[in-house]
């Protein structure tokens, strides 16, 4: 008898581990599927989602642009230019000697 209720129990098990591996490969397709609509939509498109839920979006990918091409125009010039080169390492010294005397001015006040 025990033999039988083994073997009905492991097909059970079976067919329980299979069924549970279809849910998660379901869910699994289905997450990746929300992902690729997700990477899909543009800005615009996600921004109203973001306000038609009550939120606010703000975009700063702009100024991060702008900071990113100034950067790439300074390491060009560093570069190329080599009294802009000196000029930027002496100010580069001077902002790290400032910020050094700063900090020993606040450990001083305890």
């Amino acid at each position: 008898m025990a033999d039988v209720f083994t073997a009905i129990f492991a097909t059970i098990i079976f067919g329980l581990i299979v069924a549970f591996a279809i849910i998660i490969l379901w869910g699994l397709i289905c997450f990746l599927r929300f992902l690729n609509r997700l990477y899909s939509a543009n800005l615009e498109d996600i921004k109203a989602a973001i306000e038609k839920i009550g939120g606010e979006a703000h975009w700063t990918m702009l100024a991060e642009a702008a900071q990113y091409r100034e950067t790439l125009r300074m390491e060009e010039r560093i570069e190329s230019d080599i009294e802009y080169r000196k000029q930027w390492e002496e100010r580069q010294i001077r902002l790290e000697d400032l910020e050094d005397s700063m900090g020993d001015d606040e450990g001083d006040g305890e």
